[in-house]
């Protein structure tokens, strides 16, 4: 069966996310461990870290990767979703596979996959998400990766990646997200989130910035307690300074000042940088390693992570941003308001968002966070796969905000029509078209 294929027998929860309902029947993991233990439990055989939260994931896990990659360290990362194509989410040491190589490992991948699980026979199907998953457990530990570094895919408590047995867990911050499927209080969200934590396994969490995630905070500390797991909290941050590629830091750690300077836009970057440090530094400490300060400080060099903050060079200028609930619009808004930000407005919003996502709430925190004078004009298309919002559900929130609201047929004349204008353009709302978008501005 081709590559391209399979994944139509399977069911997609990421395009389909309330095709079951989130319970531990439907989404039981009894299932998953039991079809792992058939291939040889391949999760068990590279040593990880296992990040969960709202925002800053990715990211975090990032920096993680390139610091213990630069102690001499060979890594692997899995991640999601992806902006381009399926390959983006398997990296290793720092570089992802190309989309033909992707295809080829899950061509000799599907070995492991039951003809019954294809047909339906004999319980439910895999997931499109359970079998990405299991191909990064088996080509990590066939490539002998040194750490594997995982990111869920959604909550935590349930997610396949919650079958592993971490060095250490790392839960970044939590906010309102998925709440038809997690739950609608954010304790709840963060008890879900707070289910990748393993009995007396290190946990680094980060500090509650709002009321809101106080609340998350303390549900979370409450879980780890009850499982005898340590918390670690990152470390103090001062002396923030926006650069035009990224930003500069000082981390205070054991009573000292480190400075770092990192190629990533947005304050939060800081904070996500400073838990990563953490995270590394309890995960080189449990091998019997210490943190190399050089070694921090150079891989700095080595962190990438596109569509987040990331400038795309053309006329007008290009900023593509991931965000895309109200915790990261406020993120997003706060970094491009800074008066060192790169970019100065009035932008063009151009804006798509999924139909579980909160786009009012999103809209509203990111619109009073720049202020509606900043931007111009609000292009409004329907991201792809599945679960977009429609176009006109979108402009008849963004007519609030704007009274230069563009309608697009889809996202490549969303680009089009936003590129008409002179004004940089902030694309934002969903992670789907952020690659179809960078394609066609370095294609001029």
């Amino acid at each position: 069966m081709p590559a391209n294929n399979i994944f139509d027998l399977l069911t997609d929860l990421e395009k389909n996310p309330t095709e079951r309902n989130y319970t531990a029947r439907e989404y039981n993991l009894d299932g998953f461990r039991e079809w792992l233990q058939s291939i040889g439990e391949p999760q068990f055989k590279t040593p990880c870290v296992h990040i969960a939260g709202t925002k800053g994931k990715g990211s975090t896990g990032a920096m993680i990767e390139a610091i213990l990659r630069s102690h001499g360290l060979k890594t692997g990362f899995y991640t999601s979703p992806h902006l381009n194509h399926y390959g983006e989410r398997f990296r290793f040491n720092g570089v992802p596979w190309k989309e033909t190589e992707f295809d080829e490992k899950l061509s000799q991948f599907e070995q492991f996959i039951p003809n019954s699980q294809l047909s339906g026979e004999g319980g439910r199907l895999r997931t499109v998400f359970e079998i990405l998953t299991a191909m990064a457990f088996q080509y990590f530990a066939e490539a002998k990766v040194d750490v594997a570094i995982y990111e869920t895919g959604l909550g935590g408590r349930l997610d396949c990646t919650n079958v592993v047995k971490p060095e250490v867990s790392v839960i970044t911050p939590i906010g309102m997200d998925h709440v038809q499927i997690l739950g609608n209080t954010v304790e709840q969200i963060a008890l879900e989130k707070a289910g990748i934590i393993k009995i007396a396994t290190p946990v680094v969490l980060f500090e509650p910035q709002t009321e809101l995630q106080d609340r998350a905070w303390y549900t979370i500390v409450k879980y780890a307690n009850d499982h005898g797991a340590h918390i670690h909290q990152p470390m103090a941050i001062d002396n923030i300074q926006t650069l035009p590629t990224g930003q500069r830091f000082d981390l205070i750690h054991h009573s000292c000042i480190e400075s770092y300077s990192i190629p990533l836009l947005g304050v939060h970057q800081a904070r996500n940088f400073s838990a990563a440090y953490k995270a590394s530094e309890i995960y080189l400490n449990a091998r019997g390693a210490d943190v190399v300060q050089d070694a921090v400080e150079g891989s700095t060099d080595l962190i990438n992570w596109p569509g987040r903050l990331q400038i795309v060079p053309g006329d007008p200028t290009l900023i593509l941003d991931g965000a895309h609930c109200p915790l990261s619009a406020h993120a997003l808004a706060q970094s491009v308001s800074c008066s060192n930000f790169p970019e100065k407005p009035p932008f063009t919003l151009l804006w798509g968002m999924n139909r579980e996502k909160d786009s009012k709430l999103f809209l509203d925190t990111l619109a009073k966070g720049i202020g509606t004078d900043s931007i111009s004009r609000i292009v409004c298309y329907c991201p792809p796969g599945g679960r977009g919002r429609e176009v006109h559900e979108l402009s008849s929130i963004a007519s609030r905000y704007s009274n230069n609201v563009i309608d697009a047929a889809s996202p490549e004349n969303a680009f089009s029509l936003a590129s008409k204008y002179s004004e940089p353009i902030l694309a934002c709302g969903s992670l789907y078209a952020l690659g179809t978008f960078e394609e066609m501005q370095r294609a001029g």
